[in-house]
């Protein structure tokens, strides 16, 4: 994607602050020297973040003798622009570098992992739930052990009880154990209890992970909470160059779009007693609109007219009965499904993570598209590349989340041949 350099002031350029054992990697200035690319994928506020530093080095031995030469290959480093909004000051733990042989100089790539309260954790070994002392413990129990252990704050939802059979040659089913074995704390909570946690109150099992900055740092452990009010609003309208959006691409598969419609499911059938083509027609029985994450999106009184809702089969069903049936399975297949998307922003090192924000694009004819409404950010990811810093934060929603008394509404029409 090329963006263009002059929406943002040259005044307050892109900068990245970089620092080895206290000695600048990049010089500074208004326009960083030897940077030539910078890319920190923030899933969490604090720890266990990527990054991936580009450098060029044209005096030759300078930037590989100082990465060769620290003793505790930590990065300490600031990015934001140089006359405006900047991130805190972070460290992280250099993994891995690559260099590239140019005429004049040497291309750098290093890799490093953000540090914080989590990542100074040693490996351990235990056999939960003995080493608590206790008989049994669910999965959000071990988290908030860990959590007490090492002075977090935890925030998270109960967990079903896990069972499992450890020997086949027996029938009966065992409570789970759940060994750390040389696994670092939040390693083990990644690894080994974030995959088999489901919770308890409806067995949802998209459990998410991460910290929170603050004293003492907080993690979380349940799944994105959609419920959560907008924290910020992003505007996208066509033309508009001084829009801090510079681009919106909603990941809705097509083919799923086409069958389930923007709020509406149905299903044609043949009505034996005229011989004609009908379907069964299942929408909020509260309205019309589409609805997502509890926010409503107008797309008009045409909703449920021909002109907006087109259904093909490859043949109806038998009675209304049947095709009553299949169109509530599709609505609610469409009430749980999950969206995501991208969206692209002039760069900004306070973006948060794990928050709802407000999505609105604006068609040209002032209406807005069905993509807009209430988001989920996974993750924002800062680059800084040709002069240009942007920030991508990736999106889920849950397509129909919250809406209240969604058994749907019966209504009968002819459907276009």
């Amino acid at each position: 994607m090329s963006l263009d350099p002059e929406r943002i002031p040259s005044a307050n350029s892109p900068y990245v602050y970089a620092y080895i054992d206290g000695r600048p990697l990049i010089a500074r200035g208004d326009r960083p020297q030897r940077l030539t690319g910078f890319n920190y994928i923030r899933n969490n506020d604090i720890s266990g973040n990527w990054l991936i530093l580009s450098v060029f080095d044209n005096e030759w031995p300078t930037v590989e003798s100082m990465l060769v030469a620290t003793t505790d290959k930590k990065l300490r480093f600031q990015y934001g622009y140089s006359n405006g909004v900047m991130s805190e000051e972070k460290e992280a733990l250099i993994n891995n570098y690559t260099k590239e042989f140019k005429t004049n100089g040497f291309e750098h790539q290093i890799e490093a992992v953000s540090m914080g309260a989590s990542s100074e954790d040693r490996e351990k070994s235990r056999v939960f739930p003995e080493c608590a002392d206790k008989d049994y413990m669910d999965i959000h129990e071990i988290v908030k052990f860990i959590a007490d252990e090492n002075g977090w704050e935890c925030d998270y939802d109960e967990t079903a009880k896990v069972e499992n059979n450890d020997d086949l040659e027996k029938t009966e089913i065992r409570t789970a154990r759940w060994p750390q074995l040389k696994k670092r704390d939040m390693q083990f909570i990644v690894e080994d209890l974030l995959p088999k946690a489901r919770r308890k109150s409806d067995g949802n099992s998209d459990y998410k992970f991460w910290f929170e900055d603050g004293i003492p740092p907080k993690i979380h452990f349940h799944p994105p909470r959609f419920e959560q009010k907008a924290k910020d609003t992003y505007t996208f309208m066509f033309g508009d160059k001084l829009s801090e959006v510079v681009s919106w691409r909603p990941e809705l598969t097509g083919t799923v779009n086409l069958r389930l419609g923007a709020g509406v499911a149905g299903c044609p059938y043949i009505d034996y007693q005229t011989g004609e083509f009908n379907d069964v027609i299942i929408h909020n029985n509260n309205t019309q609109e589409k609805t997502v994450l509890g926010g409503p999106l107008t797309l008009g009184s045409k909703v449920l007219s021909e002109e907006w809702y087109n259904f093909s089969e490859l043949k109806p069903v038998r009675d209304a009965s049947q095709a009553e049936l299949a169109a509530r399975h599709r609505y609610f297949m469409m009430y749980n499904s999950i969206q995501k998307s991208t969206i692209t922003v002039v760069g900004d090192p306070q973006i948060k993570t794990h928050v709802v924000i407000r999505v609105n694009v604006v068609l040209p004819d002032g209406k807005l598209d069905y993509s807009s409404g209430l988001w989920y950010v996974l993750n924002a990811i800062d680059e800084i590349h040709n002069g240009v810093y942007t920030t991508k934060m990736e999106l889920i929603r849950n397509g129909l989340q919250n809406m209240i008394g969604a058994t749907g509404q019966e209504a009968r029409g002819t459907i276009n041949e």
